[in-house]
């Protein structure tokens, strides 16, 4: 995350297109984020494109680039990839990716308006040291998934995934937000974007002419994955494209003292394989697969003390019994029942 430095964010009150600003939110290397009202409804969030260094806010609240080409060619090109964010969202419907209401070109600059998401980012969750259980981890994941897969499907790269770009709801559905690098394939199954995050980017981005598809994002994910489950980052990619560490990957995975059923481990181990070709696809058929495993992982599981005493297979749910608990009155009446019983048994010659 960004610092202001010497940009100067909207005042509370300010209206921009009928949203009134409330607080800022959040500053990044490439804008500022606040939360907003429109017309006395729920809050809302606004993203305004105001890059770091390049320009300034004038009396008027108009940006304004500081004198030289370079900061011009830098506004003009960052300018058209935040339109292109917005595009590219705009057009997907999914409950695992951020919901884009409007965009804009406002005081020189374009701003983002999308749906407030309550919760917290996966990187702050991460960083207090605190493990999920098994069915807040496999909703997690599987939301990730999920969503992403979605986006593939309509020829969407995210080219960014990673922990600070991921909001765990209340109920720990996640939401993918920052589409800012994102590209949308238009002929084939590749496409180009220079920016990506070092430590959750796949090998092939590392070179600068590099033509990156889904198999980019489904190496972010196990990045991500792999943080989760074993509890560290996976070695950056230009130190991995040196040596052969699969093996390590898959020990550190079947070790790691993770809730993590053993499918998310596989998969979270195949995503990571140097070569794109070797990592799985999130198509409709893997996804169906995906959400299958992940719930099964949770209704069929068997805990092993309770596996090593039992009959049942390890896929198999326990019954289910009903206990109730009778009154005192009851139980009275039960012992003198079986107490003329018997007494009648002991009569009898």
């Amino acid at each position: 995350m960004s610092t202001l430095n010497n940009r100067k964010p909207l005042t509370p009150g300010t209206l921009i297109n009928g949203y009134r600003i409330i607080n800022l939110l959040g500053a990044g290397s490439f804008g500022l984020t606040y939360s907003v009202s429109h017309n006395q409804s729920a809050i809302l969030v606004l993203k305004e494109f105001f890059p770091d260094g390049v320009v300034y806010r004038d009396k008027n609240n108009k940006l304004k680039c500081f004198e030289g080409d370079e900061a011009t060619r830098i506004f003009n090109l960052g300018s058209e990839l935040f339109v292109s964010e917005a595009k590219n969202i705009a057009s997907i419907s999914h409950p695992n990716i951020m919901e884009v209401r409007e965009f804009f070109f406002l005081n020189n600059t374009n701003y983002l308006v999308s749906a407030f998401t309550d919760g917290q980012s996966l990187d702050k969750i991460l960083k207090t040291g605190n493990q999920f259980r098994e069915w807040q981890l496999n909703k997690v994941c599987l939301g990730i998934i999920q969503g992403l897969g979605f986006c593939h499907d309509v020829k969407i790269i995210h080219c960014d995934l990673k922990p600070s770009n991921i909001i765990i709801k209340n109920d720990f559905s996640p939401v993918i937000i920052d589409f800012g690098a994102s590209v949308r394939l238009r002929n084939g199954s590749t496409g180009n974007s220079e920016m990506y995050t070092e430590g959750y980017s796949a090998p092939e981005r590392l070179s600068s002419n590099s033509l990156i598809g889904s198999a980019s994002d489904v190496y972010s994910i196990g990045a991500v994955f792999f943080k989760l489950i074993a509890g560290r980052n996976i070695e950056l990619a230009r130190h991995r494209l040196l040596k052969d560490d699969q093996k390590e990957i898959r020990s550190a995975l079947a070790n790691a003292s993770s809730p993590a059923c053993q499918w998310l481990r596989l998969f979270t181990e195949n995503a990571l394989y140097i070569d794109p070709k070797e990592r799985p696809q999130l198509d409709r058929k893997f996804l169906l697969l995906a959400q299958k495993e992940l719930q099964l992982s949770l209704v069929h599981r068997v805990e092993p003390s309770e596996q090593k005493n039992s009959k049942r297979l390890p896929f198999q749910s326990p019954p289910i019994t009903q206990k109730s608990e009778r009154s005192g009155f009851e139980k009275s009446i039960l012992l003198i029942i079986t107490g003329f019983i018997l007494l009648g048994l002991a009569l009898i010659p």
